[in-house]
């Protein structure tokens, strides 16, 4: 990421967080300021050697993304920056990661039941049933309109739900 040096200067790095840029970032839109995305933007990155350090930085991440979400919400629904919309996005982005454990998991679920003996389930069950898959319906709709809105170039688009 490339930062404005005087935001970095104002808002500043919280070292006790383990997901420092992800705390900065909520922050600073909690502040009004705005992030943008720049597509020819490279960056590189260094990757863990093996399972296990994969396996502890993933770990390091989620906790770090949950306490960037239980620190910043409060900021972030009290800040008179934001839109109503744009809090719920954050929210949205800061928990997202539930709705589509959630989702694989009653999905996975509905899998095994139904290998197990076809089910005529009642309609209220079905209407249960189907509301995650239409949620993440929803949630890729969301992401491919956010794609179109930063002129992503359409290769883009078809594969970016599987990195949901």
């Amino acid at each position: 990421a490339a930062w404005r040096r005087e935001v970095v200067t104002q808002l500043g790095f919280d070292p006790s967080m383990r997901t420092e840029d992800i705390d900065l970032s909520i922050r600073a839109l909690a502040a009004g300021y705005v992030i943008e995305i720049v597509p020819q933007a490279q960056a590189d990155e260094m990757c863990p050697v093996d399972l296990p350090a994969l396996y502890r930085q993933r770990l390091r991440w989620a906790v770090g993304w949950e306490e960037v979400a239980q620190r910043t919400l409060p900021l972030v629904f009290g800040s008179s920056a934001l839109t109503r919309v744009r809090k719920c996005r954050v929210a949205m982005l800061l928990h997202g990661r539930f709705l589509t454990l959630g989702c694989a998991c009653f999905n996975g679920a509905q899998i095994f039941m139904h290998a197990r003996q076809p089910l005529s389930w009642p309609r209220p069950m079905r209407a249960v049933v189907a509301a995650p898959r239409a949620l993440l319906g929803l949630a890729v709709l969301n992401l491919w309109y956010t794609l179109l809105r930063t002129r992503a170039p359409p290769r883009r688009w078809l594969p970016a739900p599987l990195f949901f």
